[in-house]
């Protein structure tokens, strides 16, 4: 398994991402939402996604804000709290 080799560096910063970075998270995370519906429903024609199914890209956002800056936002001690 490799390590990535920009952790701790001056490389691992939230300041270095930019309000693109920041959309095309979001836009993997509405890909990653259509394929589950997906492999959910059993579609096998992306056509069938309901257009409405998008990620929500300010929660998106500040879960990588926190993420990367401030472990102790609610998104991170919500989910470190209920396992």
């Amino acid at each position: 398994m490799a390590i990535f080799r920009f952790y701790h560096s001056s490389l691992d910063s939230l300041s270095l991402l930019s309000a693109h970075n920041f959309q095309i998270i979001c836009d993997a995370a509405t890909v990653a939402a259509r394929t589950a519906y997906m492999l959910a429903t059993g579609a096998t024609d992306p056509a069938t996604v309901p257009a409405e199914l998008v990620a929500d890209c300010a929660f998106v956002n500040s879960t990588i804000e926190c993420l990367l800056g401030n472990f102790s936002c609610p998104q991170v001690t919500q989910f470190i709290n209920s396992t």
